[in-house]
């Protein structure tokens, strides 16, 4: 069973997600904290990790380097960013990282990121 890790400080997004994940069989993983998600990141492998760009008390930007930095058990993992920002300076810089890609949230429908999510996943 692939194993994902969903962050994002929306709870209602988070659960529908989570859902979606669980019903397409996926063992899910949640947070709405990065530091929750920077303790899971470092101890657990994951098969994708999806990610909310914008939080309101943390930089994503450092979970992302946590993410790439050698040792990390998750350095090749495919991250999938998912915002309701326009393709900005922090999206560009997220890319720019080592995040996979950047799908936003208000186009997509949990089966579009579900898909999304198997397309990264074979390129690994």
């Amino acid at each position: 069973m692939k194993n994902v890790l969903i962050v994002d400080d929306d709870a209602d997004l988070l659960k529908l997600y989570k859902q979606a994940f669980l019903n397409a069989s996926f063992e899910v993983d949640d947070c709405q904290v990065i530091p929750d998600a920077e303790e899971l990141i470092k101890s657990k492998k994951y098969d994708i990790i999806i990610l909310d760009i914008l939080f309101p008390d943390r930089d994503i930007l450092s979970t992302i380097n946590l993410i790439r930095n050698e040792g990390n058990p998750n350095t090749e993992t495919p991250i999938l960013m998912l915002t309701n920002l326009f393709y900005g300076d922090k999206t560009k810089k997220a890319l720019e990282l080592g995040a996979n890609d950047c799908l936003f949230k208000v186009t997509q429908t949990p089966s579009t990121i579900i898909n999304k999510v198997k397309e990264l996943m074979d390129k690994v």
